[in-house]
């Protein structure tokens, strides 16, 4: 496998854990995004700590301006 595609893979799973703890912290009642659902699938995740949850709420909302 050439180099350019291990790297492509790596970020393409880091990009659908992202996405996979995103929903579930959005599950648990963290916050709502009527779009994630839509676009991280319906794949399987599996269950997250609160810390994680936690931490991409401080995330999400320390980069809103609303």
């Amino acid at each position: 496998m050439d180099k350019t595609a291990v790297d492509n893979s790596n970020i393409i799973e880091t990009n659908n854990d992202a996405c996979q703890c995103k929903l579930y912290a959005i599950e648990r009642g963290y916050w709502k995004d009527p779009y994630l659902k839509i676009l991280a699938g319906s794949s399987h995740h599996e269950r997250r700590t609160p810390e994680i949850s936690l931490g991409y709420y401080v995330r999400v909302h320390g980069l809103s301006f609303d």
